[in-house]
C-alpha cells in the first residue's frame, strides 16, 4: 500500500494539491499535505471563497526556524503507516494473545519476552502519555502510581470494563504471594484512583505503609469495543533525591535498578519519555538507553510538552532535530514521536479525550503557534506534522506496529530458546537416574523431601534437634558442627555481647561504661576539649542536651561495625546449615540436584533475609544518631541516684570551690553513660534475637 493511501485510510490528511514551491522532492507531487485553516489572521481563501492557488512568482515565506522540512513520505515514516493499514486486527490480536499466554506462565528469569517498557524521569509527562493512550485518568496527587511497575493491557471486548490486580514479585513469601495474587477488583474510570490506592495499600506503599517502593507489579486490564490491542509496562519515574521521609538512598538506587533490569532485557523495546521544555542533557533515561542499547536497535523516543518550548530558541531546534531523527546526540533506530500533553487548565476543566486530540492536532498542523505560549510565532513543530510522527492517535497505531514487528522478529528465536531450556531441563531430569514413571510421582517425592527439609530447618533454628538421623551426635571428631545452627548462633551472640561490652566505645575515652574512674576531675580533663568546642548559650551549671547527643554518638561509634561482623557470621552459619540440610535429604532422593536447588530456590531467599536484617541495622544506626531520648525506668532511677551523689559530694565544698562547668560536665557524662547502657540493651544488644 502506498503512503498516500495510508494517509487517506487513516484520515491523517485530505488529498493533497500540487506541492508548494518549497518542496524539494520531485516525487512528492501528491504527498505534500495542503495548507490547513489557521486562526491567527492568516488567509485561508480568496475573495471568491476558493482556496488560493500557488503563485510561482510569489513563493511562500520560508519558516524562520533553521529546521529543514522533511520529505513527508520518507521510507521509515511511511513503513509503520503502511503496516498499520495492512494489519489484520484479528490476526495480530491472536498473535499478541499467544505471547501473553506464554508470559502468564511466569517465565520471567528463564527467558526474555518481547515487551514495550515505558520509562522516564519525574515531570517527563509519562503519566499524561499513558492517560491519553488508555483514555482513562490515573492518580496524580501523591504520585502513588510511581511507586511500582504498572502493566497496562488494552483489550478488545464488546463491553467496557476495567480490572485491577497484583502480580507478586518472585521473591515474596508463599503467604504474601497468596494474599497479593487474590487481590482483584473491577471498576469504572471514576473509581480507578480508589482501587489503585487499595492495591497500593496491599503492597505496603501507600502513605501509611512502610515501603517507599514495591517490586510487585500492578496490572490494569482496560477492555472496550474500540481498543487497539496493546500491552505496556510503565516503570517508576527515575528520581535523584528523596521525596519524603520514608524514601532512602537505597530506595532511589532500587528505582534505578528496576529501570535498568527491565530495559536491559534483550527483547524489551525502550520507550524513553522526555519533556521538551527541559534540556536534553538533563534526561538521565537517554544516557541509560545509550549505555544499555548502544546500537539504539531497541530504543524509541517519545517527546512531550512541545508547546512549552521557546519558539526559535536553540533548545526547541535541538528537540525538533531529535524528533526528525537528525540529531547526532540522540538518534533511535525505532524512531521518535511527539505528544502534546494536556495543560493544567485543560486538566482542571476535565476536557474529553476527543477535545484533547483535536487541540493536539491543531497545535501540530499550524505553521504559526496557535497559543497561548509563543502565540503568533513560527511553529517549528509543523515539520513533525508533515511526517506523521505526532499525536496520540498515530502513537497508538505506531506502538502496535512496533510491538507486532518486534514480536514477529523475535518469536522464532524465543521458541528456540524455550526449546533449548526444555531440552536442558529434560537432560537434567534424566541425569538424576530416578525410576519415576511420571511427573506426579516425581512431584510427590520432591514434596516429601521439601517437607522433611523444612522440619530439619525449623528444628535447627529453634535448637530442638529432634531428628536424630540428622542431629544425632557423630562419632567423628568434627561432629558435623554446621548442623547445630542455634548453638552456633548463641555462641556468636555471647561473643558479640562480649565485644560490645569491651569494644563498643571508642578507646580514646578514659572511661568505660561499667568501669568509671573514682575522681570525676579526670572525666572533665579528658572531656574538656569537647566542652570548649560545643559551648552554647546556656547558663553556667547547665548544658544543651544536643551536647549529650554529640558525646554519645562519638562514644558509641564502634557499634555499627561490630553488628555488621555479627550479621555476616550468622549469615555464614545459616548458609552452611541449609546446605547441610539440602545435601542430607535431597541428594538421597535426587542425586546431583542439591546445587541447583540451592541456586534456584534457597540462595536468593536467604539473601533477602540478610538484606532485611541489614535494613533493620540501618534503622538501629539511625536511632543511635538521633537526639538522645528514653522513657526507660532504668535511666530515670540511675540518673536520679547519680544526681543525688553529685549533690552530696558538692555539699562538702564551699561556694568558692564549686565549679559549675565541672559539675555540668560530670552530670552530662554520667547521664550519657547511663543512656549508653539503656540504648545498648534496647537496641544493638537485641540484634541477636531479632533475625536469628
Amino acid at each position: 500500500m502506498s503512503f498516500e493511501k495510508a494517509q487517506l485510510a487513516n484520515s491523517i490528511r485530505p488529498p493533497a494539491p500540487p506541492p508548494p514551491p518549497y518542496s524539494q522532492n520531485p516525487d512528492a507531487e501528491h504527498l505534500v499535505p495542503p495548507p490547513q485553516p489557521h486562526h491567527h489572521g492568516i488567509p485561508t481563501s480568496n475573495a471568491s471563497g476558493n482556496p488560493p492557488s500557488p503563485t510561482p512568482s510569489l513563493p511562500r515565506t520560508p519558516s524562520r526556524t533553521s529546521v529543514s522540512l522533511p520529505s513527508p513520505h520518507s521510507e521509515n515514516e511511511a513503513r509503520w503507516q503502511d503496516v498499520a493499514n495492512d494489519l489484520d486486527d484479528e490476526k495480530i490480536t491472536r498473535f499478541l494473545d499467544a505471547v501473553d499466554e506464554i508470559r502468564a506462565h511466569d517465565l520471567h528469569g528463564e527467558v526474555s519476552l518481547p515487551q514495550l517498557v515505558v520509562c522516564g524521569s519525574q515531570s517527563s509527562g509519562k503519566s499524561s502519555v499513558l492517560e491519553a493512550i488508555a483514555r482513562v485518568p490515573f492518580p496524580r496527587g501523591d504520585n502513588i502510581c510511581t511507586r511500582f511497575v504498572t502493566k497496562i493491557r488494552l483489550l478488545r471486548s464488546p463491553e467496557k470494563s476495567m480490572t485491577v490486580s497484583i502480580i507478586p514479585d518472585a521473591d515474596q513469601s508463599s503467604s504474601s504471594r497468596a494474599s497479593l495474587i487474590h487481590f482483584t477488583m473491577k471498576c469504572g474510570p471514576e473509581d480507578l484512583e480508589g482501587v489503585i490506592m487499595s492495591a497500593a495499600r496491599k503492597m505496603g506503599v501507600d502513605s501509611s505503609g512502610t515501603k517507599a517502593f514495591s517490586k510487585d507489579k500492578l496490572r490494569i486490564d482496560i477492555c472496550g469495543p474500540h481498543n487497539k490491542r496493546l500491552t505496556l509496562l510503565d516503570l517508576p519515574e527515575l528520581i535523584y533525591a528523596a521525596a519524603d521521609d520514608r524514601m532512602t538512598a537505597g530506595d532511589i538506587r532500587l528505582v534505578h535498578q528496576i529501570t535498568e533490569d527491565y530495559i536491559r532485557e534483550p527483547r524489551s523495546i525502550i520507550l524513553a519519555v522526555v519533556n521538551a521544555d527541559g534540556n536534553v542533557s538533563q534526561h538521565g533515561i537517554l544516557q541509560k538507553a545509550r549505555e544499555i542499547d548502544p546500537s539504539r536497535e531497541r530504543s524509541f523516543c517519545i517527546i512531550t510538552k512541545p508547546d512549552k518550548t521557546e519558539a526559535g530558541y536553540d533548545n526547541e531546534k535541538e528537540w525538533i532535530n531529535i524528533a526528525l531523527q537528525k540529531s547526532e546526540f540522540v538518534k533511535f533506530r525505532q524512531g521518535c514521536h511527539v505528544i502534546r500533553n494536556r495543560t493544567t487548565e485543560e486538566m482542571r476543566n476535565n476536557i474529553s479525550s476527543a477535545d484533547r486530540d483535536r487541540i493536539e492536532e491543531e497545535f501540530f498542523q499550524n505553521e504559526v503557534h496557535p497559543g497561548p505560549n509563543n502565540a503568533g510565532k513560527v511553529n517549528g513543530w509543523y515539520a513533525v506534522y508533515r511526517t506523521g510522527s505526532w499525536g496520540i492517535k498515530n502513537l497508538v497505531k505506531r506502538l502496535k506496529v512496533l510491538l507486532f514487528e518486534h514480536m514477529k522478529q523475535e518469536i522464532r528465536p524465543l521458541l528456540e530458546e524455550i526449546k533449548a531450556k526444555l531440552a536442558a531441563y529434560t537432560e537434567d531430569l534424566e541425569s538424576l537416574g530416578l525410576d519415576l514413571m511420571n511427573p506426579e510421582q516425581m512431584k510427590k517425592t520432591l514434596s516429601n523431601s521439601t517437607t522433611y527439609m523444612t522440619i530439619l530447618a525449623d528444628q535447627g533454628a529453634h535448637g530442638t534437634n529432634n531428628e536424630l538421623d540428622f542431629f544425632g551426635l557423630a562419632e567423628e571428631d568434627n561432629g558435623h558442627e554446621e548442623r547445630y545452627l542455634r548453638a552456633r548462633v548463641q555462641q556468636e551472640a555471647r561473643l558479640f555481647a562480649k565485644k560490645m561490652k569491651g569494644m563498643g566505645h571508642k578507646p580514646e575515652y578514659a572511661w568505660a561504661p561499667d568501669n568509671l574512674p573514682a575522681d570525676p576531675t579526670i572525666w572533665v580533663e579528658k572531656f574538656n576539649h569537647v566542652l570548649d568546642r560545643t559551648q552554647g548559650p546556656e547558663l553556667p551549671g547547665n548544658y544543651n542536651p544536643q551536647r549529650t547527643t554529640l558525646l554519645f554518638v562519638d562514644y558509641s561509634q564502634p557499634w555499627s561495625s561490630l553488628a555488621i561482623i555479627f550479621l555476616d557470621r550468622v549469615y555464614t552459619y545459616c548458609q552452611q546449615f541449609l546446605r547441610a540440610v539440602i545435601a542430607f535429604k535431597l541428594e538421597k532422593d535426587f542425586p546431583g540436584m542439591s546445587d541447583r536447588f540451592w541456586e534456584h530456590v534457597i540462595a536468593d531467599k536467604l539473601e533477602n533475609h540478610k538484606r532485611e536484617a541489614a535494613e533493620e541495622l540501618v534503622k538501629l544506626e539511625a536511632d543511635r544518631k538521633a537526639p538522645v531520648s528514653t522513657q526507660n525506668d532504668y535511666f530515670w532511677q540511675n540518673a536520679a541516684r547519680s544526681y543525688a551523689e553529685q549533690l552530696a559530694a558538692a555539699s562538702f565544698h564551699t561556694e568558692e570551690q564549686v565549679d559549675f562547668l565541672r559539675n555540668a560536665a560530670v552530670r552530662m557524662i554520667r547521664w550519657m553513660l547511663i543512656y549508653y547502657s539503656v540504648s545498648y540493651h534496647d537496641g544493638y544488644f537485641s540484634l541477636p534475637t531479632q533475625h536469628t
